[in-house]
Parts: C-alpha cells; structure tokens; sequence
C-alpha cells in the first residue's frame, strides 16, 4: 500500500497542472468557467469579416441570420450562423464558429469561417482539399441529405463542421432532421484498433509468451493507430480533453488507450502505452533493428539526459499556463503521421529522430518526450526519478 500511496503527491500536482491550465483557458471539460474568456462569435463581433465579401452591401438582422441586400435594395444573399446554436459542436481546438452563404434560391454559394483555434495546417489543408466547398450549389434538403466524408487526421474539424452544416441547416429549413450517417470505415478501423489494443494488453500480461509476436505489433501499432487512425496519446490531445472533455461513444478508442495507460502504471509501476501502444516508440523500435552499429551511451549520460524530457514537460506547461498561444502539436512528432496536415516542425522532429533511433535506442521515448515524462510520473515516485539503482531496477521490468 505504500508503494501506492507515494504517489500520491505527484498526482495531486499533476491533476492541479492540468486544472490550472484550464482555468486559464477558461473552460474545463467543456465547462466554461469565465464567460469573459469565451471566443463564441455573434453577428456584431463577425461583421468585420463578412463585409470583404459583400461590398456595397447593407446588412439587416433577422434573429440569428443576417439579410444581405445590394446597393439598389434587393435581396443578396441570407447568411446563417452556426453560433450559438452549434456551441455543443467542438472541434479540435473547441467551437468552429461559420457562415453559410444562402443564393436568392436557398443554395449554398459558400462557407465563411470565423476565428477558431483549429490547427492552422489542418484548416489550410481542408481548405485546399475543398472539403468547405463540398456542399456549393445544393439546395437546403440536398445538403442535408449529402454525405461529406470527414477527412481522415483531422477528423475532429471535419466532423465538427459537417455536423455544425446539418444542425444549422436543420434549424433553418425546420423540417428535415439531423441525420447520423455511420461512417463503416471508421467502425472497421476502430475494431482493428481495439484488436491492437487487446494484442497490446496480452503483451504486457505475458511479455514471454508474446514476445515471439512483438514485430507484429509494432507494425500494427504504426499502421492503424498511426498512418490509418491516427489515435495516440500526446500534449495536443490531453489539452484537447482538459478543455472539451472527450465522448466516451465516439472516441471510445482512444479512451481505452487513456485508461490503461493511466490506470495500469499505477497499479503495476510498468510503463503501458510507452512501450506497448505508442507508434512512434514502435517506429523508433523498429528502426533500431537495422543491422547498423550503435552508439552506446553511458549510464551518467544517459541519467542526464533523461532530465530533458520533463524540462521540456516543465516548459511547455508553464507557457501554456501563462497563456501563451502554443500550437502543442508542433512540439512533438506524433502528428508526422498525418503529414499532410503537420507542421513541418513536427515532421522534421519525426524524421530527425527516426534516423537517430537507427543508431540509439528510442532517443525521443527515452530523452525527450514529454507525454512520456507526464506518463511516467504516473509510475514513479518523484525521488525515483533522480535515483540510478531504482530506476534501473523499474525499468528492468519493462
């Protein structure tokens, strides 16, 4: 019990890290917690943006709709904002606040968007893609009855405007429901993930039995939980949840993911995800299989460089708290999965340490992460965490 107990400072203090960082955004598990911080757009605070798009024009609210009419008075277009009625719709980075742009006829010419805190390649990438122009041209009923895709990698932003574009458009016609499309390739793809996770569990129950299986796994993990679905643990997404929370029934992967890898350093102080479930660690793994000679690194060395990662861990937290705007993504390598919405930050990260992982055995797992510095404070006591014997004992058991 003891060994249990310890840990109980450190837990507190990274609970109270992750509840100050949401106050400082304002808002905790999707709760606001100061009205004062909140970016919810209103007709007001939006029509510096709208009239680029309508010169010569004149404006008329209608409830929470504008009526756009030209010089000579007759009807322009009737902008619908997906705010406030939307609010419940998080992105990524929270609410993606937009205008649709109805014709005299009731289709839609296009999408304005609003300030949002969705990753900025991600938005430029949709963009170019024309995700945002999938539904020009369609009526109301075509649009709501039209299946737009999410984009795989950024399924977050995708989503959110696809359901945000039914909701509103539902409101607005007040006859045709929302409807839920259920997207077949993502439920296939979080079974496998599921399956992963289970392959996952069995290696860290049986580490013997299953070690004959290991290459199989980690090349599980980098193709389904990296390439494919892109479920991992990182900074970005425990921020994400800070602030939003997370739905237990859409996200239901990456849930169990959090759970065990929370759940089960505590109760046995092995680390979970870091060496079982994470696919950059994999990736890492994989690399240092190539028959190539290594570096060896000495025990002080290696101590001291260990300190980085929650240097690093340290840094970042303290920005964030400060209320610096960070783009948390961009200071790990996980999102060079998804490359084509990566920051080239991240992707150079990614490239830099899969080549020293060649040569050094997982360099950013076992030096600079700092979702495993976070992760393994979980399973060791602070004064562990600067004592050679025992960390060489805890890491024996891995």
């Amino acid at each position: 019990m003891k060994k249990y107990l310890i840990k109980i400072p450190q837990i507190l203090f990274l609970i109270s890290i992750l509840i100050l960082i949401g106050f400082t955004n304002g808002k905790l598990f999707n709760q606001e917690i100061s009205s004062s911080t909140s970016k919810e757009q209103n007709i007001p605070d939006s029509l510096e943006m709208i009239v680029p798009h309508f010169p010569d024009c004149s404006f008329d609210k209608d409830g929470n709709e504008l009526i756009v009419y030209n010089s000579d008075g007759t009807f322009r277009a009737r902008l619908l904002f997906t705010q406030p009625i939307c609010k419940h719709i998080k992105g990524y980075g929270g609410n993606i606040p937009f205008i649709i742009v109805l014709s005299k006829n009731n289709k839609v010419e296009k999408l304005i968007l609003l300030p949002n805190n969705e990753t900025p390649n991600w938005i430029e990438s949709l963009k170019m893609q024309g995700f945002f122009d999938a539904w020009n041209g369609l009526n109301v009923e075509e649009s709501l009855n039209k299946k737009v895709d999410a984009v795989t990698g950024s399924t977050y932003t995708s989503n959110a405007v696809i359901e945000s574009m039914q909701v509103r458009l539902a409101e607005y016609s007040q006859s045709i429901k929302k409807k839920r499309v259920i997207d077949s390739k993502k439920l296939i793809l979080n079974i496998f993930s599921g399956l992963v996770i289970l392959f996952a569990l069995l290696s860290f129950f049986f580490t013997k039995k299953f070690k004959k299986y290991r290459i199989i796994l980690l090349i599980s993990e980098i193709v389904l939980l990296g390439f494919l679905s892109a479920e991992f643990l990182s900074l970005a997404l425990i921020n994400y949840i800070v602030l939003n929370g997370l739905s237990i029934y859409s996200r239901w992967v990456i849930v169990l993911i959090l759970l065990f890898s929370v759940l089960l350093p505590l109760i046995t102080n092995k680390s979970f995800y870091c060496q079982y479930l994470c696919p950059f660690g994999a990736f890492q793994e994989l690399a240092c299989m190539l028959p190539v000679k290594k570096i060896k690194i000495g025990k002080r060395t290696s101590k001291i460089l260990k300190r980085i990662k929650y240097f690093y861990l340290i840094i970042i937290a303290f920005l964030t708290i400060a209320g610096v705007s960070l783009v948390l993504e961009s200071f790990e390598p996980f999102m060079a999965f998804k490359f084509q919405y990566a920051s080239w930050i991240s992707i150079t990260i990614a490239v830099v340490f899969i080549v020293l992982s060649i040569f050094i055995k997982k360099p950013w797992c076992n030096y600079f992460c700092p979702t495993g510095a976070l992760l393994e404070m979980l399973r060791k006591p602070l004064k562990m965490l600067s004592s050679n014997n025992k960390t060489n004992k805890l890491e024996n058991n891995e």
